[in-house]
């Protein structure tokens, strides 16, 4: 790990391991870089979709003259693996990595494709990428099985592939991400179909959310196999969470459509059944609309952690207004991360929560004022 384009990432991870643990906090600050990395050639055009979770790099035009083409093509924005390796490779390259932060590539085909694997059609614009459904019932179809020759699949580990050959010690790859459960039913059978589908035939959705459940440990495991680094974890493309063992981020963004009975009915095996199968694995709760499913999601033994999104148009994840939230997550035996705070809300936070077991997400302006937020919390590490 010597090329590793992090200054500390023994001690990023040993923090992360103890955050995962409820031992101490974890503080993940990314900033443009003073010096970049390495002098690469910038993508003649933005990749929206590319931005590796960090700040924006200098466009071609502010920066390097040296460039490297980009087709004004869409499909071939995400699926090129060249393309795509050297864009977020770029990125990468102008970003500082503070505390917990650390780099790694996203070889993502949009968020939640899974279900691309199992039959669904995406369709991809320069920011984001959707899924057309496929399933006029869900008693009609065939059961959901993998396929290892599916085309977007292929794409998926084509990306994969190339940046494990070619990150050579100086960044992770991360583990996209694909969505499960009943996410990825919605997508296949359309959100409003699948919610009359929990009411009128509750048996077959949860017979197609374990067959998504098998499709989904028999993709992660070709996936982990590719990623895993040398400690035998992996990062995950979402909240920049690593773990030392099979790590993942689940989610059940639906939820917000519908009641708790039916969550504990027809999601929660499935989603306990997943927790049971990794080793390290965190909760993104989107929105209030989900509380009422927190209950059974701190029922999971073997979940470890849940994010917290704030609603849009509701404070970010610093605010006051959450530390009842984060008493319960830790009261429960699960860390937290909190996303989106300013530098000025960490002290009161950790103040009134406690800073074990809370993981702390943020960007700011400039290298040098993030190393100098990270030496002012120092205090908490001890």
């Amino acid at each position: 790990m010597s090329a590793f384009w992090k200054e500390d990432w023994e001690r990023a991870r040993k923090n992360l391991l103890g955050w995962w643990n409820l031992e101490g906090p974890a503080i993940s600050v990314m900033a443009p870089k003073d010096e970049p990395w390495a002098d690469l050639p910038a993508p003649e055009r933005e990749l929206p979709f590319c931005q590796q979770g960090g700040p924006k790099a200098p466009a071609a035009s502010e920066g390097s003259a040296r460039t490297f083409p980009v087709p004004d093509d869409v499909l071939v924005m995400w699926t090129d693996p060249e393309i795509r390796f050297r864009a977020a490779e770029y990125q990468m390259a102008h970003t500082f990595y503070g505390g917990e932060a650390f780099p790694y590539y996203d070889p993502h085909v949009g968020p939640g494709n899974l279900a691309a694997f199992i039959g669904s059609e995406p369709s991809f614009s320069k920011t984001d990428a959707w899924y057309t459904p496929t399933m006029p019932s869900l008693d009609g179809p065939p059961p959901l099985r993998f396929d290892e020759n599916n085309v977007w699949f292929r794409t998926q580990m084509a990306l994969i592939e190339h940046g494990v050959r070619h990150a050579d010690g100086r960044f992770l790859v991360s583990f996209p991400d694909l969505f499960e459960n009943v996410d990825v039913l919605a997508a296949l059978r359309g959100t409003s179909e699948l919610l009359l589908d929990m009411a009128l035939n509750p048996d077959a959705v949860r017979r197609r959310v374990a067959e998504i459940n098998d499709v989904f440990f028999e993709v992660a495991d070709r996936i982990y196999d590719r990623v895993r680094d040398e400690h035998g974890g992996n990062c995950v493309t979402c909240f920049d969470i690593w773990g030392p063992g099979r790590t993942a981020k689940v989610q059940v963004d639906i939820g917000a459509m519908f009641s708790a009975e039916m969550f504990g009915a027809m999601v929660l095996p499935a989603l306990a059944e997943q927790c049971a199968r990794l080793d390290y694995v965190m909760f993104h709760l989107d929105g209030s609309q989900c509380f009422q499913h927190l209950d059974h999601i701190l029922s999971i033994e073997n979940l470890k952690a849940v994010e917290w999104t704030p609603d849009p148009g509701q404070p970010g994840g610093g605010d006051p207004k959450w530390y009842d939230l984060y008493r319960r997550i830790k009261k429960a035996g699960k860390a937290v991360q909190a996303i989106w705070l300013k530098p000025e809300e960490v002290d009161p936070l950790f103040e009134a929560v406690g800073p074990e077991g809370m993981f702390l997400y943020m960007r700011v302006e400039t290298e040098t004022e993030a190393r100098r937020f990270l030496d002012h919390c120092e205090k908490w590490y001890r």
